[in-house]
């Protein structure tokens, strides 16, 4: 995800509001089309943002682009970067990332046989300072529906440390402000052509900083602009080729 920080009018809207661990997500935001929620528990604060759009085009080179984790980064780091070769260029700008190792290798397998493919993403982030992380992606079958012709669904999930070391060796340090994130793509292709996108992400953090009630106008319009960043780009490697 992507931070920015500047002003914006939302849409208020009520709807079926959505729970995280029990916890209702009551207040709401439309921004550039993008569903935005959020709670307080506790010291806590839980963010869920989702958008729905679709496409015309190739499902395989739609998928492609979303599981392109390595090629998503910002070339000005590139001095920064110690898991990636330095020349490397990134073809899929991401602002804040300074690169994105993918380890295929894990050490625990997952037997679940609709699982496509499992692997974790080790990040190394700039963000008013360096942090790290480690996701799992988790690539899925799941049932169609009617006038589909397949749907995956495609999550990455932060790691705690311990978690990481048992899947990997040699992770990245969790250094995060956000102790829980999940992101998901669900995907559809259709009889038709299409290719339907149903994307989430959900986030928690207890940090001193992003719980504050001044600022909670900038984070929700973060997460719109990450969840657009997130989908938006299916569109342009649909156009232009993922490679």
């Amino acid at each position: 995800m992507r931070f920015f920080i500047f002003l914006v009018f939302p849409f208020i809207v009520n709807a079926a509001l959505p729970m995280i661990d029990g916890v209702k997500l009551e207040k709401e935001e439309v921004i550039k089309d993008v569903h935005v929620l959020s709670a307080n528990k506790d010291d806590s604060i839980f963010y869920l943002a989702t958008y729905k759009t679709e496409f015309q085009g190739n499902f395989d080179r739609a998928l492609e682009y979303v599981l392109d984790f390595s090629k998503r980064c910002n070339n000005a780091y590139k001095k920064e970067r110690k898991l990636t070769d330095k020349d490397f260029v990134c073809t899929h700008h991401n602002d804040n990332l300074i690169e994105s190792q993918i380890v295929k290798t894990l050490k625990v397998k997952d037997d679940n046989p609709d699982i496509v493919e499992r692997f974790v993403v080790k990040r190394r982030i700039w963000n008013k300072g360096l942090h790290s992380y480690n996701d799992l992606v988790t690539v899925k079958k799941v049932a169609i529906n009617k006038g589909e012709k397949r749907r995956l669904e495609v999550s990455y999930r932060l790691l705690k440390d311990d978690e990481a070391k048992s899947l990997i060796d040699d992770p990245v340090p969790f250094d995060n402000a956000f102790y829980h994130t999940v992101g998901t793509y669900r995907m559809a292709e259709t009889d038709n052509g299409k290719i339907l996108i149903d994307y989430s992400y959900e986030t928690k953090t207890d940090h001193w900083f992003l719980t504050s009630s001044m600022i909670q106008g900038s984070i929700y319009s973060s997460l719109a602009n990450g969840t657009r960043y997130a989908v938006d780009g299916i569109s342009g490697a649909l156009l232009n080729g993922s490679k």
